[in-house]
């Protein structure tokens, strides 16, 4: 399947440095008076627990004070708080009346619950009828933060517990003056909602869901001077393809290539922190972890700034690597400076808080599929992308959308992008038409039969990681809302998602996360730590994930090899768990409406909406309130559906709303060249397919290893592809791959 983002955060580039730099700000200016907090939760949360209060004068003197009550709930009564994550899974709080018996009657946040949980139909077991008891925490009716919109109780939405307005809102007459934090019975719960924990309850603000694809760490050997080619490469990637060339030791270069490793090293740490995030860290932990990487973020600015005090990132003396016929290694640092040093400090602060505030309102937004909730707040990123794009554009001499695209895709050109998606458009309504009739004519697969026990499924992925050459001595898998990769090359991080309901997902994630994490695992370890030596953009790492998602495993040839693996896993037995009827399931194409759950031949038309679409944006052409008319139409024009509400339409994605403008077009074109490159390796080497279905992905890797991995940075994309296939990079040989796998086949 397509990569999921997955959102946000994709990839630690210089933006997220510099959104971190003034939230670290922000946060740092902030650390005396919450160490202050701390002292004060942890002194009174540890007393022995009152009865709570019917009001209070100095909510100072009670705030974090441990209370216990038993009374009932008034459950036709909740109210939900919008957009609260809980280990990085999206989510709500439940704000529920509890009538204290002999008592008042007092607000209860009684903690968290996942979206497909929102009715109460769905939850019953939450619902506790009759007298019971709860154990908690007294809270002062919260504050709105500037990131925070305003609550607006006509539409229900609920951003902060305001208990006099929810009582009016609810018809509850008088209630207590604070509310109540439910505390959860165990720290790893298993059961909701999931109330909070006896330690610091700071704030948490969701990420967005990306691929985290992190730049390498640090590394002793991380010079460029004398570098040798990687094994078994001729240079660093391929026939007349040259490895860098020595660089004389002096004492600016040695200082420079330092600075590029410390920023390394911050930022692979800011990549592990950021997974842990998401995966494992306890719902307490978010207040800690936002003044670590406000921390770590100041420190990557500051470095990042220092890299062009002298030398080759501040325009000084070339680099002998850059006159003797290797990679443009201080080319990378000029360009790393210049996203770095392009925006002021004022505009950074203002797109961290309208990103902030933005991407709230569009978890409401969607939630309740009312574009309306986020209009404003977009058009305030946007604004603000276009001074940025402007900014950028003057420090790298390009039009302001490309100074954007950059940051994901070094050096790429739009016009080439246009011509590409061009000659898609042409090409794919035809495939497309063509391949729904022959599905109407052989009928629908049969998917085989569940339940899937998630501990099985967890040994098949694993199985399957080992199979595609993954090295857990170096990596691991876990399991998060959204799938990513993250992580440094030496400590990969790969995540996943199982259902019961079926393992074709999970399996094709973890398949296409290992493509990512292959790619950083190849990286050149003696080039660690300088730009040179890291992964070339995200086109060439979303090609690396779909060609071992998309050309690879959903060959006839690896889906023979699966099917044997997962009858095992699963003990499954009939004609649904045949290589021919798993090749329908895997390859089953319809039209959609959601880009996540697009196959292959649909999603290149996805994501050329969305290309033109934000350049519409970018440019003034398109109003931010024309955009939800605009997405139907481009929808119905290029896909033949229309969505039926905002949430299956503008608002399913949540790049734009968290500032990511420029970021779509690099699915479609890494699903471009991860064709052309599989195809030229088995043109190379035509024993790969057969290899591939006896479950040995050594050959494939052993082609991938030299002519794009070991590459890493010290050449562009199109140049790294045209040494690798011997062609131009362009779109004939996806178009010829969805022909033969779709209507040869």
């Amino acid at each position: 399947m397509p990569f999921r983002p997955r959102l946000w955060p994709t990839v630690f580039t210089v933006p997220a440095v510099l959104v971190m730099l003034a939230l670290g700000f922000w946060q740092l200016d902030r650390l005396a008076w919450k160490s202050a907090i701390i002292d004060s939760f942890e002194s009174r949360v540890t007393q022995p627990a009152v009865a709570p209060p019917a009001m209070i004068d100095d909510i100072q003197a009670w705030q974090f004070r441990r209370v216990a009550a038993t009374g009932r709930f008034l459950n036709d009564k909740e109210i939900h708080l919008t957009g609260r994550p809980f280990e990085g899974n999206a989510g709500f709080h439940v704000v529920t009346p509890f009538v204290v018996d002999g008592g008042p009657t007092v607000l209860v946040n009684r903690g968290w619950v996942p979206m497909d949980r929102r009715l109460q139909s769905a939850r019953p077991e939450t619902l506790p009828d009759g007298q019971v008891t709860i154990d908690g925490i007294v809270r002062e009716a919260d504050r709105k933060g500037y990131f925070v919109p305003e609550n607006e109780p006509g539409r229900e939405i609920w951003f902060t517990v305001e208990p006099a307005a929810m009582a009016a809102h609810r018809d509850l007459g008088p209630v207590a003056n604070y509310y109540i934090d439910a505390l959860r019975p165990t720290v790893r719960p298993t059961v909701l909602p999931i109330g909070a924990v006896a330690e610091h309850p700071g704030p948490q603000r969701a990420p967005a869901v990306r691929d985290h694809l992190v730049p390498a760490g640090d590394h002793p050997a991380g010079g460029l001077r004398g570098l040798a080619p990687p094994a078994g490469a001729q240079g660093a990637g391929g026939p007349g393809v040259s490895a860098p060339a020595a660089v004389p030791a002096t004492p600016a270069t040695d200082a420079l290539e330092a600075r590029f490793r410390r920023l390394a090293a911050v930022e692979g740490a800011l990549g592990v922190l950021s997974w842990d995030r998401m995966v494992m860290m306890p719902a307490g932990g978010g207040d800690a972890r936002a003044e670590q990487t406000a921390t770590l973020g100041v420190i990557a600015h500051e470095i990042a700034h220092r890299t062009g005090d002298r030398g080759p990132a501040g325009g000084g003396r070339r680099r002998a690597a850059d006159t003797a016929g290797g990679p443009p290694t201080s080319g990378e640092m000029r360009r790393r400076h210049a996203h770095a040093t392009a925006l002021t400090s004022a505009l950074v602060d203002a797109t961290a808080r309208a990103t902030a505030r933005c991407e709230t309102a569009w978890r409401a937004a969607r939630a309740g599929s009312d574009f309306s909730i986020v209009q404003a707040p977009l058009a305030e990123v946007v604004r603000l992308s276009r001074e940025a794009g402007s900014a950028k554009a003057s420090a790298l001499g390009v039009e302001p959308y490309a100074a954007l695209l950059d940051q994901y895709e070094p050096g790429a050109s739009v016009a080439r992008i246009e011509a590409l998606f061009a000659e898609l458009e042409a090409a794919l309504p035809g495939i497309l038409e063509a391949v729904l009739e022959r599905q109407a004519r052989e009928g629908d697969p049969t998917p085989p039969a569940g339940p899937f026990a998630i501990p099985a499924q967890r040994l098949l992925a694993r199985d399957i990681m080992t199979t595609l050459g993954f090295d857990f001595a170096h990596g691991r898998l876990d399991e998060t809302l959204h799938p990513f990769c993250g992580g440094v090359p030496d400590d990969v991080r790969v995540t996943t998602r199982f259902a019961e309901t079926g393992f074709v997902s999970g399996v094709m994630g973890v398949i296409h996360e290992t493509g990512h994490a292959l790619y950083e695992r190849g990286l050149p370890v003696a080039w660690r730590g300088q730009p040179v030596g890291e992964a070339r953009g995200m086109v060439m790492h979303e090609s690396q994930s779909l060609l071992m998602e998309m050309q690879a495993c959903r060959s006839p040839a690896f889906l023979g090899h699966l099917s044997a693996m997962a009858r095992a896993a699963f003990g499954g037995d009939g004609a649904s768990w045949d290589p021919g009827n798993l090749r329908r399931v895997y390859t089953r194409v319809e039209r959609g409406l959601i880009r996540v759950d697009a196959d292959e031949v649909t999603y290149p038309l996805h994501v050329i909406l969305r290309f033109r679409l934000e350049r519409a944006l970018l440019s003034g052409d398109l109003a931010v309130a024309e955009l939800p008319a605009a997405w139907d139409e481009g929808m119905q024009a290029l896909l033949g559906v229309t969505p039926p509400d905002d949430a299956r339409g503008c608002l399913q994605d949540i790049h734009w709303y968290d500032g990511a403008i420029g970021y779509f077009p690099t699915y479609t074109l890494g699903a471009l060249a991860a064709a052309q490159l599989y195809g030229a390796a088995v043109l190379a080497d035509p024993g790969i397919p057969e290899a591939i279905g006896r479950g040995d992905f050594t050959r494939l890797l052993g082609w991938l290893r030299p002519n794009v991995h070991e590459r890493a940075s010290s050449a562009s994309t199109d140049q790294i592809l045209e040494h690798a296939t011997g062609e131009r990079f362009g779109a004939a040989a996806f178009l010829a791959h969805l022909r033969r796998r779709y209507l040869d086949g």
